[in-house]
């Protein structure tokens, strides 16, 4: 969800070996954390700023038909339905409206308390909060069939494979390495 993408700029400044719900060491909640009081803080801000906060339930085609009405200055999704969307600028009319920016972050003192820290000196989610993908294989499966699988999950997994999948338009494919969504930042239109 859009809370757990911000709430890992703060819970892992150190990367991904944190974990994100749980102590990785203790299990103890991380919501048990002194940060998560200011993570709630922040998203409550973010909330109230909302022009839908008094609507209720709306979906991701009702927040873009909003915006692209111009009744609200900032649209924000998951990866996968805005690349299509961004990359039909033309298409859609939205030409030099529409471009990829990172989620806030949390201000970082030094690269030693986030070694990860980007240019603007902020740490951001290491990936986002959500996506991925399993693989499972039928237990009837012959001993070729098995290895024919786990050669296209390696395939899939293969960064550089990875890439072209997420950088496809149409593939809502959500980035989730941190060079997928650098490089998709660069995508202004087409």
């Amino acid at each position: 969800t859009m809370f757990w993408s911000i709430a890992s700029s703060f819970l892992q400044t150190k990367g991904t070996a944190q974990g994100a719900f749980f102590n990785p060491e203790t299990f103890q909640p991380k919501s048990t954390e002194p940060i998560f009081e200011d993570i709630l803080e922040l998203y409550n801000k973010l909330v109230q700023q909302s022009p839908f906060r008094d609507k209720g339930e709306y979906g991701w085609q009702d927040n873009l038909a909003e915006f692209q009405a111009g009744r609200c200055v900032l649209w924000y999704n998951y990866p996968g339905p805005t690349k299509t969307i961004v990359s039909n600028q033309q298409k859609n009319g939205m030409i030099g409206k529409l471009v990829y920016a990172t989620l806030p972050g949390m201000k970082c003192k030094d690269n030693i308390q986030c070694p990860n820290i980007s240019p603007d000196g902020n740490n951001h989610a290491p990936f986002l909060a959500g996506g991925g993908m399993t693989f499972s294989v039928s237990n009837r499966a012959t001993n070729k069939q098995q290895r024919m699988a786990l050669d296209f999950a390696f395939y899939v997994s293969d960064p550089d494979v990875s890439y072209r999948d997420v950088a496809y338009p149409d593939s809502y494919l959500d980035p989730l390495r941190q060079r997928h969504t650098a490089a998709l930042s660069n995508v202004n239109s087409r």
